[in-house]
C-alpha cells in the first residue's frame, strides 16, 4: 500500500530527462535531493527539472551547494542535516 513520501533522491544526478513529472505529481515529495558536483561537465541539475521539482513545491537540497546531504527517520518522522547550510528555496 502506498504511504505519502516525505523525501526522494532525483535520479540520474538531475540530467534533464530524469524523475518525470507524473511520478513527482504522485510523489509529491517535501524534500528532493540531488547529488552532483560542482561545475560539472553535464551541467547537472538541468534547469527543466528544477522547474518540475519547484513545481510539486518541494525543497531542493543539492549537494553541490549544500555538501553532504543526511536523512534520518524513525518510520515516522524524519530529520534533515548538510554538511554546509542550505538556503532555503
Amino acid at each position: 500500500m502506498y504511504q505519502s513520501n516525505h523525501e526522494g533522491k532525483v535520479a540520474h544526478h538531475g540530467s534533464k530527462y530524469s524523475t518525470p513529472q507524473e511520478f513527482l505529481d504522485f510523489l509529491r515529495p517535501e524534500i528532493s535531493v540531488i547529488s552532483c558536483g560542482k561545475d560539472n561537465w553535464y551541467g547537472h541539475p538541468h534547469a527543466a527539472l528544477l522547474r518540475r521539482l519547484m513545481k510539486v513545491n518541494t525543497e531542493i537540497l543539492r549537494t553541490d551547494e549544500c555538501g553532504e546531504v543526511s536523512v534520518w527517520t524513525d518510520g515516522k518522522r524524519y530529520r534533515v542535516g548538510t554538511f554546509v547550510r542550505a538556503s532555503r528555496r
